[in-house]
């Protein structure tokens, strides 16, 4: 009994660590809500960037803000972005305080 408990356990950590670690990447072709570039408090610069990302729940179509943030040399190539321009960068969809958010990886040219 002990044994198959053990192996249950083990199994359950496994997938559960595993299942934590996959994030999705993406290409976001949007156009610039707003962008801010703000420092950290260690001096290093980084920039928030708002699209306008559509979602659906139980066939409802709506229409949410989403933030990109992107740090170090990624927020330096976005310097000469502005509202309404397009956002093309390929980034790491994630989730902060339950909200869809994005991480810069690259940006495209």
């Amino acid at each position: 009994m002990k044994k198959s408990l053990c192996l249950f356990v083990a199994a359950f950590v496994i997938l559960c660590c595993t299942g934590m670690a996959i994030a999705k990447d993406v290409i976001i072709n949007k156009d610039i809500k707003s962008i801010t570039f703000k420092k950290d408090k260690n001096g290093a610069e980084y920039a928030r960037v708002f699209i306008s990302d559509t979602k659906v729940i139980n066939g409802v179509s709506y229409k949410k803000d989403v933030a990109v943030m992107a740090f170090g040399e990624q927020a330096a190539k976005l310097k000469s972005l502005r509202k309404g321009q397009k956002l093309n960068v390929v980034a790491s969809e994630g989730e902060y305080k339950g909200n869809t958010s994005y991480t810069v990886i690259d940006v495209v040219k």
